[in-house]
């Protein structure tokens, strides 16, 4: 086992969610690897886990595989043997291949308590990547860890993926994890971005385990961009006469969008609903840009917003958070209408819409009348052309829920070497200091 100890950085945040999520003592990577790919890649997944509390804790992990044979999943467990002291992060490189060698692919439940057995909040997140073509480095997707603190709380009618594409360019995997004890039926509908569903695809998973379709859309005989996958539990059968009853399925639906000339990921995040009305209802996206880079890079940001609901057509407002003392220039936000269940995309949204900007965070908001919001889903990727000007590498940044409140947001596994650096932003979106 490969780990360090290293200092994390710990920001406080006025409005809004951090995209690493608060701390929770029983959390969910959906997809971790140590398996060969496409084109000779060899993907490997690297944890990162930081404990802010001022108890010691110890760390279980629970590996959720494939169920091949139709029966249920049972967990690989590894607990490590030191614990986590207060303020300290641990780093599991390859963590598939170190500590679960009998297996390539999974999900990774992570769990964290303290002497007394009591669950203990701690930062969980993933970094899985694969080393590029010489000389060149490595390039990957970060994963970031779900939350699940109580039995239940991941169930959800709906999950809602996007964007996805399939096309000489691009391809598209779509992952599922059954958290529950009981046998669950999934739908996936396939929507074109006018709402229409092009295509579905029915499957039962078994408890405790995990599927991932790669390449769904083109198996589905779909070809295009601009789609989304609205995932739904259709129906779950509890097998075990003996144990409680299972009243709902927690479950994870996550996927990923593979350029197929450079190979590069970016992770797609099952998008949050906010059930709460407000400003909770509106998303931050904390960076989009327009700038040139290292090396001649270019880096553009696509933003994508999806209506998941069913009633009367939003009008889509994007207001421009700007950099440092830069003014908010002209124009200071944008509307567009968004039909229910419609996909819209806009490309390059800082050099077509806010020109005057290179760099900035965006407030996505969606008006249905009055003071009402409508629950958009967001989503966006910074991204910029490879070398050979063929493919493209980027990162996906999601729209994030924004909130009142004050809790510290924690930046674990920050690197400074010859190898890699680390940005760190913050974003104030209100009119205060």
């Amino acid at each position: 086992m490969k780990y360090f100890i290293s200092v994390s950085i710990v920001l406080c945040s006025i409005t809004t969610a951090a995209a690493q999520g608060l701390p929770a003592w029983r959390q969910v990577i959906p997809a971790v690897a140590s398996v060969k790919g496409n084109q000779g890649s060899d993907w490997r997944t690297d944890v990162v886990i930081h404990n802010p509390s001022p108890d010691s804790v110890t760390v279980t992990l629970d590996l959720l595989g494939p169920s091949p044979d139709g029966v249920p999943g049972v967990p690989d467990t590894v607990v490590l043997p030191d614990s986590l002291g207060p303020g300290q992060t641990l780093v599991l490189t390859d963590t598939v291949a170190t500590l679960f060698p009998e297996h390539s692919i999974g999900a990774l439940v992570v769990t964290t308590r303290d002497t007394s057995g009591n669950g203990v909040p701690v930062v969980v997140t993933s970094r899985t990547w694969t080393q590029g073509p010489a000389p060149s480095g490595t390039y990957g997707q970060g994963i970031p860890a779900v939350a699940w603190e109580e039995n239940g709380s991941l169930s959800g009618l709906e999950k809602i993926l996007t964007p996805l594409e399939s096309s000489e360019a691009f391809r598209a995997n779509i992952g599922l994890v059954n958290l529950s004890a009981a046998r669950a039926v999934f739908a996936i509908d396939i929507l074109d971005d006018g709402g229409e569903t092009l295509a579905s695809h029915w499957l039962e998973l078994q408890p405790g385990s995990w599927i991932q379709l790669n390449g769904l859309p083109a198996f589905l005989g779909l070809e295009g961009s601009g789609m989304t996958a609205a995932v739904r539990p259709v129906n779950w059968y509890d097998d075990n006469p003996w144990g409680n009853p299972v009243t709902a399925t927690d479950w994870i639906a996550y996927g990923s969008m593979i350029d197929n000339r450079t190979n590069d990921p970016t992770y797609i995040e099952a998008l949050p609903e906010t059930t709460k009305w407000g400003i909770t209802r509106q998303r931050i996206v904390p960076a989009a840009a327009h700038t040139e880079g290292a090396e001649g890079s270019l880096w553009v940001t696509d933003l994508v917003a999806h209506h998941a609901g069913e009633t009367v057509p939003t009008f889509l407002q994007v207001d421009v958070v700007p950099t440092g003392d830069m003014p908010t220039g002209t124009p200071s936000s944008i509307t567009i209408p968004i039909w229910p269940h419609q996909t819209l995309a806009i490309n390059d949204i800082i050099g077509e819409r806010f020109p005057s900007h290179q760099v900035a965070a965006l407030i996505v908001k969606g008006w249905n009348g009055g003071a009402n919001f409508t629950d958009l889903k967001v989503s966006s990727r910074t991204w910029t052309a490879s070398a050979d000007g063929v493919g493209t590498y980027g990162q996906a940044i999601s729209g994030l829920p924004r909130r009142y409140g004050s809790d510290p947001i924690i930046v674990p596994g920050l690197t400074e070497s010859a190898v890699f650096r680390s940005n760190l932003g913050i974003v104030n979106p209100s009119t205060n200091l």
